[in-house]
């Protein structure tokens, strides 16, 4: 069973919302567990330069 248990920016993973506004690029992306899930943030995290002022 998949469940939309994360949001992520990566464009191209996920599908669009119905009530996205126009002009906006975000996409949900549906992951098969909350594990998933939680790694996929966990990289984001760690790999995406606008977090990297939180990275030690």
């Amino acid at each position: 069973m998949r469940s939309s248990a994360s949001v992520s920016g990566v464009r191209g993973a996920g599908f669009v919302p119905e009530e996205r506004g126009e002009g906006e690029k975000f996409e949900v992306r549906a992951f098969d567990s909350l594990l998933d899930s939680v790694r996929s943030y966990v990289v984001n995290l760690n790999r995406h330069y606008a977090y990297e002022d939180y990275r030690g």
